[in-house]
C-alpha cells in the first residue's frame, strides 16, 4: 500500500518538475492522468514479476514520449527536459 503511494508521489513529482522546467502550470488533463496511470501500471507489473525487470526502459521511454507529446517541443528540447527532470529526481532521492 505504501509502495503504491510512494510511486504515485514520485510520478507526481516528475510531472511537477517537467512542468516547472517548461514554465507551465500543472492541470489535471488526460496526458498527466494517463502518464501517471501507465507508469504506475508498469511499476506494479515489474513489482509483481508479471513483467521482467528489463522492462524499466519502458518507463523511461514512456516519460520521454509524455514530455514530447505534452509540450510539442523539438526532440532536442524534449531530451533536455527529460534529462534534467530525471537528474533532479535522482538527486532528490
Amino acid at each position: 500500500m505504501f509502495e503504491v503511494a510512494y510511486r504515485l508521489f514520485e510520478m507526481a513529482a516528475l510531472v511537477l518538475c517537467v512542468h516547472n522546467l517548461s514554465g507551465k502550470k500543472v492541470k489535471a488533463d488526460i496526458y498527466n492522468t494517463g502518464f501517471i496511470a501507465l507508469q504506475l501500471t508498469f511499476m506494479q507489473m515489474i513489482q509483481y514479476e508479471i513483467a521482467s525487470k528489463q522492462m524499466y526502459f519502458a518507463i523511461y521511454l514512456n516519460f520521454f514520449v509524455y514530455v514530447y507529446v505534452k509540450f510539442n517541443d523539438t526532440i532536442k528540447k524534449t531530451t533536455l527536459k527529460w534529462l534534467l527532470s530525471t537528474a533532479l529526481l535522482v538527486l532528490y532521492k
